[in-house]
């Protein structure tokens, strides 16, 4: 066993769970006990993490959106983490680059649950009790939050953009899905400021739609003008949703 790899790993957020399986450790003794000869005897200590969320920009806003609607941010007592997963390599990249050194990409197999076909996804994780924190105090996000997502932001583009990165769908129009009625009526309350005709329905979760071409088609320059950060297959479904040529710059 490297043990500078261990102190570098440590030291870079990986979590004592995570930590006792790279390194085969049964318990939490014996890997206290190389800490600690590695001159690292505070079990408790916090490493500091730079956070790239708190200041507010159309990027940081694109990653909440999506964290807010198909992240996950959770804490236990051994472990504290926030991560996205896609299916995409090259967005969850630029994920990665936005959060940091202390976050990791892995990689794991993903069976759908209709077709049965397994797919490699990915994954980028943030080791960080003091980022999940963060977004507690801050946004009171935290642990199963999809019924009661309700964050405390302003409703932008840059924000839904992420948002339906995460848990939208534009195969038949403008789809988001959520369990949280409030999370919904922001979105709801955004759209009735620029003048979109939308239906909400409620069956297994709250669905809010735009299906008038019209709308669309402004939806589609309001999401993608001026920016470089999408998810790309939902960017082009949205396109071909709303057979404008003009919408192919």
């Amino acid at each position: 066993m490297n043990t500078e790899i261990l102190k570098k790993d440590y030291l870079n957020g990986m979590s004592i769970k995570e930590l006792k399986e790279k390194y085969n450790f049964k318990g939490d003794g014996t890997l206290y006990y190389y800490l600690k000869k590695l001159g690292i005897s505070n079990r408790g200590k916090q490493i500091h993490y730079e956070n790239p969320f708190i200041k507010q920009s159309p990027e940081r806003d694109y990653w909440l959106g999506w964290i807010f609607s198909d992240g996950c941010i959770f804490k236990s007592r051994v472990n504290a983490h926030v991560y996205l997963a896609c299916l995409d390599y090259d967005i969850l990249m630029k994920f990665k680059e936005f959060c940091g050194d202390r976050a990791k990409l892995n990689k794991f197999q993903y069976t759908t649950p209709v077709s049965k076909e397994t797919k490699t996804m990915y994954k980028v994780v943030i080791n960080s009790v003091e980022l999940v924190e963060w977004f507690k105090n801050k946004f009171n996000t935290v642990g199963k939050k999809a019924s009661t997502l309700n964050p405390n932001i302003e409703m932008n583009w840059d924000l839904l953009r992420g948002t339906l990165d995460g848990d939208g769908c534009f195969k038949k129009g403008v789809v988001l899905v959520s369990n949280s009625k409030a999370w919904i009526d922001k979105v709801a309350t955004f759209y009735d400021s620029f003048n979109i005709h939308y239906t909400i329905v409620k069956d297994s979760a709250y669905r809010i739609s735009i299906y008038k071409k019209e709308d669309i088609r402004r939806v589609y320059h309001y999401l993608y003008d001026n920016t470089n950060l999408y998810l790309a297959r939902k960017k082009i479904d949205l396109m071909g949703l709303a057979k404008e040529e003009s919408l192919e710059k």
